[in-house]
């Protein structure tokens, strides 16, 4: 079980390294259609951190 909480530990850090990315693309972006897709990916990163935060969570408390 400990092994599972470290994974989703690596796991939650490396979705919000993608989350402040896409922030970090969307403050770059100067084509219109790429600010489209940057909104989008911001989206999806942050989505992502969030479910993977919860995950980490909840085999946290199972572990304790």
């Amino acid at each position: 079980m400990i092994r599972q909480t470290a994974a989703y530990a690596a796991e939650v850090r490396k979705a919000y390294a993608d989350w402040q990315a896409a922030e970090n693309y969307f403050d770059n972006v100067d084509d219109p259609d790429l600010i489209d897709f940057a909104i989008y990916d911001i989206a999806a990163a942050k989505k992502r951190y969030v479910y993977m935060l919860k995950k980490a969570r909840a085999a946290h408390r199972q572990a304790e």
